[in-house]
């Protein structure tokens, strides 16, 4: 805007500048996507940053281990810091298949029941719906067999679904066959499938054949054992062989604090005399009416103890019955068991690594009553101890208050009621451990993975990151979609190779990892290639962090998925050194490693044929320790993408794609003309430059390494008119020097000294 003059002298006009600072975008922010903690993370498909392991513990639950449930991202993240990362982001899943079916080659899963297996031929059944869900079980009944034992009824059910139900034929020229392609069962059922396991038997084995199968939840949500179950326990004095003795409890009223713990109690026998007990109470501070004092010595006919301790109330107002018949004198019987006690849920998974939990040093209150305790729960290398922890709810000590929402390993509750005390010289240990149904696999459903690389997903507006990885995970499904996904963000994927591929066949392994990238393994894992990606092998040997242990729930070595380690050098090199440095050679020491898994230890000649074919090896050298010791990307042997054969060029020509794209916001509605275009020259330049000084680039000049363009050359009339504007940004690259040749000659005719 021009000036507006009035008087005679200076005016001052501030002019806005045409050029505007580039800022570099990160180069190592690290997406991971996969199975976080079932029970205690916080927010299932949320793409959430932290900045610390101690975040992930606090949003996503920290370690965990388990036969069926997918802990790698756990552990992924936990290297990535160690090794040098900085920030990162997480979205954890929810795991939906506790029970799998491995893959077979043939395409066919095997069957989840098989049925009527009184000759080798039997009928095999293949679920269609998941049977992990603790509120959905899975149960095929048969029933109803014709006198020619070929036609029966199937029932199947499935949780709250409408039940199935078939008329089913073995006759193979039924309309009605049981295993037609389309028809009685197979295309119609939502529920199964049905298959020959190995050939349909030729007829049920009876008329009176009935047979029915159910495949519960495989790991229940939190596993629990009671604590200080209690109860009333009821001694009969004399024989009911003849004559039952009936023990009533009525009239249950609450006393003035309003529990349940007054009754009237009658005792009799078949023939003989009744014994009335009225106003008896379960409170042991009301000394006079106290069930025991008021029974136990006066009673011909019973005396009355606690299991472990007395209920602190009755569990409702309804009268309970307790008979003796056919049983000697000295036979027990308990009422009330449990009805108080303190109820412990694991918020751990217990099928690979027990929790076991132990309360000891019963202390009195200042009434004098046992209720202060110690409580212990571990859980692996894990121990939590709660001193003095109080069952009394007043208490500032109340063990709900010091354990729930504190504990990574416990929640407590009561069981009805807490215990109103604990017996004396109380001391009680407690194992909590599941147990794995025959068959079960793992938890993966490449399902739960691909909506987190859809467009409007809770990771697709996180605005950048540079690294993605899927910890573990080679199904090529998921691996495909993540490498796309990477593509559109600008980013790159790191991926890991199939746990039980080697490097040779020396170990007797038929998995070679050179196939998983050539056409696929013997398992059928097939690498997708991209140049936004790279393969590291092998698996690493570590310290399992859940027990301490080198060694898995199977006694078997405990082995990680490279990527988090390799993330993390990724970090540390962008760090030192710049993103245009290749993250590997004898700098990149991998910590919290015990080496290369056996399969994994190659000579320099395999490496030389698996490097050409983009395997990056992890290798453990004398002095140097283990570490990466290969920079190419996924499309390494294929000569259309010559240019992206490395990882360090491939992410540095992304870093700039981010940069620019992050920061030319401002160019747009701006008049598409000369200014614009030097404006923008001059940016660039300037950013390009600083690049070139800090020795990113290629070259012993600015010229040399760098140019930029933008002027009427790549901006016509007719781009003008469309509002478009060319910007020509190229770069010389640094590659690594990844073949270092020394020659040697002697220089003939030297004297001799």
């Amino acid at each position: 805007m021009s000036v507006t003059t009035s008087y005679p002298g200076i005016y001052i006009q501030e002019l806005p500048s045409n050029t505007h600072t580039i800022a570099a975008a990160p180069t190592s922010v690290t997406v991971f996507v996969g199975y976080t903690h079932p029970w205690r993370t916080l927010n299932f498909n949320q793409a959430l940053e932290i900045f610390s392991f101690t975040d992930y513990e606090r949003l996503f639950g920290g370690f965990y281990q388990s036969v069926l449930i997918d802990a790698n991202v756990s552990y992924a993240v936990n290297e990535f810091f160690i090794n040098g990362g900085t920030d990162a982001f997480v979205v954890g899943l929810e795991p939906t298949t506790y029970y799998g079916r491995p893959r077979t080659l043939t395409g066919v899963p095997p069957p989840d029941f098989v049925f009527d297996q009184s000759s080798a031929a039997a009928i095999g059944f293949v679920s269609l719906q998941p049977i992990d869900s603790p509120d959905a079980t899975l149960t095929i009944a048969f029933s109803a067999v014709s006198a020619d034992l070929t036609s029966a009824t199937i029932k199947i059910t499935y949780g709250t679904l409408p039940p199935e139900t078939y008329s089913v034929s073995l006759d193979s020229s039924a309309t009605n066959f049981i295993g037609a392609a389309t028809g009685a069962i197979n295309r119609v059922s939502k529920l199964v499938t049905v298959q020959p396991s190995p050939a349909y038997p030729a007829t049920f084995p009876s008329q009176a054949y009935a047979e029915t199968q159910s495949l519960p939840c495989a790991v229940p949500q939190g596993s629990t054992v009671l604590l200080n179950g209690t109860g009333i326990v009821f001694t009969s004095l004399v024989s009911s062989t003849v004559d039952s003795v009936v023990i009533t409890i009525s009239g249950i009223t609450a006393d003035a604090s309003g529990n349940l713990t007054i009754a009237k109690i009658e005792v009799a026998q078949e023939g003989g005399t009744t014994e009335t007990y009225n106003g008896t109470s379960l409170d042991p501070t009301d000394t006079a009416n106290f069930i025991a004092t008021m029974i136990n010595g006066v009673s011909a006919l019973i005396t009355v103890a606690p299991g472990l301790a007395y209920p602190a109330a009755y569990p409702s107002t309804a009268t309970e019955t307790v008979t003796f018949a056919g049983t000697a004198a000295g036979a027990q019987q308990t009422l009330d068991t449990s009805i108080s006690g303190i109820q412990i849920t694991a918020l751990q998974p217990t099928d690979a690594v027990p929790m076991t939990v132990v309360i000891n040093n019963v202390q009195a209150d200042t009434n004098k009553r046992l209720t202060i305790a110690d409580l212990v729960v571990t859980y692996g290398g894990q121990t939590e101890t709660y001193r003095k922890i109080s069952i009394v709810s007043t208490s500032p000590n109340f063990l709900a208050t010091r354990i729930n929402k504190i504990s990574a390993l416990i929640t407590v509750a009561a069981n009805t009621a807490y215990p109103a005390a604990f017996p004396k010289a109380y001391s009680e240990t407690e194992t909590i451990v599941t147990t794995a149904p025959v068959g079960a696999v793992g938890v993966f459903s490449a399902a739960d993975f691909l909506g987190v690389f859809l467009e409007d997903s809770s990771l697709d507006k996180v605005p950048i990151f540079n690294l993605l990885l899927t910890p573990g995970i080679v199904d090529n499904g998921v691996l495909s979609e993540a490498l796309a996904f990477a593509e559109r963000k600008l980013a790159f994927f790191i991926m890991d190779p199939p746990p039980d591929d080697t490097a040779d066949s020396s170990t007797g392994s038929a998995n070679l990892i050179a196939d998983f990238v050539s056409g696929g393994d013997a398992e059928g894992n097939v690498a997708p290639l991209s140049p936004n990606g790279a393969l590291y092998f092998p698996y690493l040997l570590a310290d399992n962090p859940v027990t301490g242990l080198p060694t898995n729930a199977s006694g078997n070595t405990f082995t990680l998925p490279p990527s988090g380690y390799v993330a993390g050098i990724y970090a540390a090199t962008d760090s030192s050194r710049g993103v245009w440095k290749a993250p590997a050679g004898l700098a990149t020491t991998l910590l919290d490693t015990l080496g290369v898994v056996p399969g994994g230890v190659m000579t320099d000649s395999r490496q030389g044929v698996l490097n050409p074919i983009g395997v990056n090896c992890i290798r453990s050298f004398p002095g140097a320790g283990t570490v990466v010791f290969a920079a190419r990307t996924l499309v390494t042997h294929n000569l259309a993408f010559q240019q992206w054969w490395y990882v360090p060029v491939r992410r540095m020509a992304l870093f700039l794609e981010q940069t620019l794209k992050t920061n030319l916001t401002w160019v747009i509605f701006e008049p598409n003309d000369i200014p614009l275009w030097t404006a923008i020259r001059i940016s660039i330049q300037g950013f390009m430059l600083s690049l070139f000084n800090q020795g990113a680039f290629a070259g012993t000049t600015p010229s040399d390494a760098f140019q930029v363009k933008c002027d009427s050359t790549t901006t016509t009339p007719t781009d003008q008119a469309n509002g478009t504007v060319n910007i020509i940004v190229a770069f010389a690259p640094l590659r690594p020097a990844e073949f270092v040749i020394v020659k040697i000659a002697q220089l003939a005719g030297q004297a001799s000294s």
